[in-house]
């Protein structure tokens, strides 16, 4: 809809307000960010600095627990008893009693060769231990330990009743000549850690995850509800994770900033800027208004009466007014000439445009009649059969008529010896039934000639506007008898047709469809082959539209030579074809799609090269 002079005066000023409100939070925005950043590369520095040295002294806590643990296994008592558990373990059990590492008491267990438990301090759910993934490393190098921290927990130990906490695990193998005979295994609760390492004062302030955040197990030392105080202003947060550039026990470290004190410190300057920004604007958006409106607005407004003149195919020239812009001027003049240009091209769209329908159905009738000349030797096959036998039918039927007549000649004459022998002589009663086959056969053959024809007929029929209601099973029916001759020699064809299944269609047009789809099917086939035609019935969406609607498919498929590819690319492209040069002109795909798209259906399919194909036609069924 055009605009009015005061909506364009009022559409300008907005833009002008709208402009100038943008320019100034971009300005704020950009002084705002550089000052942020500059804050944040400290602070990150600065914390950075204390998470590498957070995680330095959790690795030097692990390590003094394995080095410790290493010395553990150095008493033989612990390595006979995994060699003979039945008579050594009960004293193991009496020294594992009293073991410690850093004068604590942890989770212990010894285990046999096979990571069965011989032995654990606190009970527990977990039995075997052959699945970790430090068994089969420490199995074949005894010389190493394992250090794994684990997501999840069997531990109860005496400092913590928690379940599903994550733990530490350590282990040494137990070796006797040179061979790994069992393993000696302290788990450490990861609070006890925490309480231990004093991690969380360490990092105060500091939200850290062990493992990819979020992912599946990772591990959190403090978190964001601790970090930010329950009064913290709305608009204060954690920033986002950054990663550490070492990992601790093969799992990379993330940490997370607090920006909120940078944000509040940096929300008070702000609006100092904002108040001296609004004030320049406004002073900038008043002048730039009154000097818009004798500049640009009237201007617009002449230009926008004679658009909407020119939408109505009328053509005036605008005349330049004197207060205009040079800019402005420049524009009428260009607008002048484009009006004209205009209305010249339309002229020539609107001949083009009948031409263009003219060459389609043209198109379309012409590959229609190609159509129609590949299926005429099989149809002047289909009819000369019938045709044949009622000839042959009509000369037996005369044999039998001049042998009726000698009969009623007899009896006319009244020479009942005579008749009698005619009777007995000719069989009379046999000729009489084998007339009546005779004539039924004949009356099948030109009734199955009558609709060879008729089918023919509509095919060919040019009238590509007029659609009705179409019987589909009807439809492919006739079709097959059309094109019968090109597939009887090369394929055995079955069908799984539906009845009263309706579409809205032309009839001719939907039947040169399924002859393409079948001729192609029919040549794809090399040798003697199979060729199937079946409905089923759908509540997918075809075509453009969106909302489900009931719909059939029509699936014909082959076990011919299949396509590749690159062919199923471009197999709906005009006058592409794979065929031999004589044999196809590429439109007959092309043109068939045109006509499913018209129906607001469509046409797939599915081919691999050697196995055959399968194009289904989908529509939508008659309302």
């Amino acid at each position: 809809m055009a605009l009015s002079h005061p909506e364009i005066k009022k559409t300008f000023t907005r833009f002008v307000i709208v402009s100038m409100t943008v320019m100034t939070i971009l300005v704020l925005l950009i002084a705002g960010g550089s000052v942020r950043l500059l804050l944040l590369e400290s602070i990150r520095t600065e914390q950075n600095m204390r998470v590498q040295e957070a995680m330095a002294s959790l690795q030097q806590y692990v390590q003094v627990r394995a080095n410790q643990l290493a010395d553990q296994r150095s008493i033989p008592l612990l390595t006979q008893a995994v060699l003979q558990p039945d008579n050594l373990l009960p004293s193991a059990e009496d020294l594992l009693n009293e073991l410690y590492l850093q004068q604590q008491l942890y989770q212990q267990k010894l285990l046999d060769f096979s990571g069965a438990v011989l032995y654990e301090r606190y009970p527990s759910e977990i039995r075997d231990y052959s699945t970790r993934d430090w068994f089969d490393l420490l199995s074949l190098s005894p010389e190493k330990t394992a250090a794994v921290l684990i997501s999840g927990s069997d531990v109860t130990d005496i400092d913590t009743d928690a379940s599903n906490e994550p733990y530490l695990e350590l282990v040494v193998p137990l070796i006797y000549n040179g061979q790994t005979e069992g393993f000696l295994l302290t788990a450490i609760g990861w609070q006890k850690i925490l309480r231990e390492t004093q991690l969380k004062s360490a990092l105060q302030g500091i939200v850290l995850s062990l493992g990819e955040p979020g992912g599946q197990g990772h591990i959190r030392v403090n978190d964001a509800a601790l970090v930010l105080s329950p009064d913290s202003p709305r608009h204060e947060k954690l920033g986002e994770w950054l990663t550490l550039n070492q990992s601790f026990l093969t799992l990379p470290v993330y940490f997370q900033l607090d920006e909120s004190r940078i944000d509040s410190l940096i929300y008070r300057h702000l609006l100092i800027l904002f108040a001296v920004f609004v004030v320049m604007a406004i002073v900038i958006t008043l002048f730039v208004v009154s000097r818009g409106q004798r500049l640009f607005v009237m201007p617009l407004e002449n230009l926008r009466q004679h658009i909407h003149l020119l939408e109505n195919g009328d053509q005036q020239e605008i005349s330049t007014p004197d207060n205009a812009s040079k800019e402005m001027a420049g524009l009428i003049r260009q607008f002048n000439r484009m009006a004209a240009n205009v209305l010249q091209r339309e002229d020539q769209l609107k001949q083009t445009n009948r031409q263009l329908i003219e060459n389609q159905q043209q198109l379309l009738q012409s590959e229609k009649m190609a159509s129609i000349g590949t299926m005429a030797a099989g149809v002047a096959h289909e009819i000369n059969n019938p045709v044949a036998f009622v000839l042959s039918n009509t000369h037996t039927l005369k044999e039998y008529i001049d042998e009726f007549s000698e009969l009623v000649d007899a009896i006319e004459k009244q020479d009942w010896q005579q008749a009698m022998g005619l009777f007995h002589q000719y069989d009379i009663p046999e000729l009489i039934s084998d007339s009546r086959d005779i004539l039924s056969e004949s009356q099948e053959g030109l009734i199955r000639v009558r609709d060879i024809v008729a089918s023919l007929k509509k095919f060919a029929h040019a009238d590509s506007e007029k659609t009705e209601l179409v019987d589909l099973k009807t439809c492919i029916e006739f079709t097959l008898k059309l094109i019968w001759n090109e597939i009887k020699y090369v394929a055995e064809l079955t069908t799984d047709l539906l009845d009263d299944i309706q579409v809205e269609a032309n009839e001719g047009q939907l039947s040169q469809v399924f002859a393409n789809l079948l001729i192609n099917a029919s040549h794809a086939i090399q040798e003697q082959g199979h060729i199937s035609v079946a409905m089923r019935l759908n509540h997918s969406s075809v075509g453009s539209t969106s909302v489900d609607e009931p719909s059939v498919d029509i699936l014909i498929s082959d076990n011919g030579k299949g396509m590749d590819d690159k062919t199923l690319q471009r197999i709906f492209e005009p006058f592409y074809t794979d065929k031999e040069v004589g044999v196809g002109t590429g439109l007959g795909l092309s043109i068939s799609q045109g006509i499913i798209q018209g129906l607001n259906g469509r046409i797939e399919v599915s081919s691999q090269l050697g196995q055959g194909s399968t194009f289904t036609v989908t529509l939508p069924l008659a309302a």
